[in-house]
């Protein structure tokens, strides 16, 4: 789906803890109104990051314009040291619905269930193994933001070689995104060949930041002749984007619209696919108000970036071709065939 854009609240406060504080609704009192009160706490990328709590955020302002929900905060983390402090002022303040964003939450959010349970927690991309009541996961299909971009790189591609610049495979949303990415190819055109790079045997205290490793790593397969770059993790993944813009070659992001942050590759950027649980979020806002908690894990759904600068060199069938792929992953019309390996 299209990006929507994100309408930022007009209220911005800071509290001593240095917590950024943002409302969207009026004076409801969660505590003494019977109403329904969610509130988001973000990772550290912010509310308008172009990615996860962009989409989370646009999904609970549907709700508050429907009538489901009645009022609608959020807490831009500024420390991963104030996750559980955020959760528990959302608690503290009577909120039906605490909504974390991040899989750096995800601790946090078991713990803030298990403590309150007459608060419905909803974990956006957190894997919690122990299921309560009051917990839903949202995750998304990340298999299928690789196979939509191997499929438009393999369907544009001129000299046949794509390629993709990949965070450690040990971490399961990198290897489905990467993997998935060799499957879209294959099933657009079988001939042309996907070079996969993953940052393995590298310092772990470069974690989603080996900005160096993933520039060589690009200009490498720029080199064998690969005339497409999908960068997949981080700054890590940014890097690659950015040397291959730098170099005039068609670029795929991930994570977020990479358009507005990577200047780099502006021209060359083909468009993100990135994880939207608006849809997921939705329904399971509705179902709270409703007396319902639903499913404790929910499949979040695909989003694709604008084409921005490159809409007028994308053919038309290709872009069409594009959302009816999309719309087949998620019917489960099409299947991957990519799994994370358990052993």
């Amino acid at each position: 789906m299209t990006r929507r854009l994100v309408k930022r609240p007009a209220i911005i406060l800071i509290d001593l803890l240095l917590i950024a504080i943002a409302g969207c609704a009026g004076p409801v009192n969660c505590r003494i109104d019977r109403h329904i009160c969610v509130g988001l706490v973000t990772d550290r990328g912010g509310i308008a990051d172009g990615g996860l709590h962009s989409e989370a955020w646009d999904a609970i302002q549907t709700t508050i314009r429907e009538g489901s929900i009645q009022r609608a905060d959020y807490i831009e983390t500024l420390d991963a040291r104030d996750y559980r402090k955020n959760a528990a002022y959302f608690v503290r303040q009577g909120y039906d619905v605490v909504v974390s964003v991040g899989a750096s939450q995800g601790d946090v959010t078991a713990a803030a269930a298990a403590s309150s349970p007459t608060v419905l927690f909803v974990g956006v991309e957190q894997v919690h193994v122990e299921q309560m009541a009051n917990l839903v996961d949202i995750q998304a299909p990340h298999d299928q933001i690789g196979f939509l971009a191997g499929w438009l790189a393999a369907t544009l591609s001129r000299t046949g070689t794509i390629a993709a610049v990949c965070e450690e495979a040990s971490l399961e949303r990198i290897w489905l995104a990467c993997e998935g990415f060799r499957a879209g190819a294959a099933y657009a055109k079988p001939a042309v060949r996907p070079l996969v790079r993953y940052r393995d045997d590298r310092p772990d205290s470069l974690l989603f930041a080996d900005v160096e490793w993933a520039a060589a790593t690009s200009r490498g397969l720029l080199e064998l002749g690969a005339d497409v770059i999908f960068g997949v993790g981080g700054a890590t993944g940014t890097a690659a984007l950015r040397e291959a813009g730098r170099a005039g070659v068609y670029t795929i992001g991930s994570e977020r619209d990479q358009w507005p942050f990577i200047p780099e590759a502006r021209e060359t950027l083909l468009t993100s696919f990135y994880p939207d649980p608006g849809e997921s979020l939705e329904v399971t806002l509705r179902r709270r108000a409703a007396g319902e908690l639903g499913p404790p894990l929910l499949q979040g759904g695909v989003a694709i970036a604008p084409f921005h600068d490159m809409e007028p060199s994308i053919p038309e069938d290709v872009r069409l071709r594009l959302l009816v792929l999309q719309r087949q992953l998620k019917a489960g019309e099409i299947q991957t065939g990519v799994d994370f390996p358990t052993s």
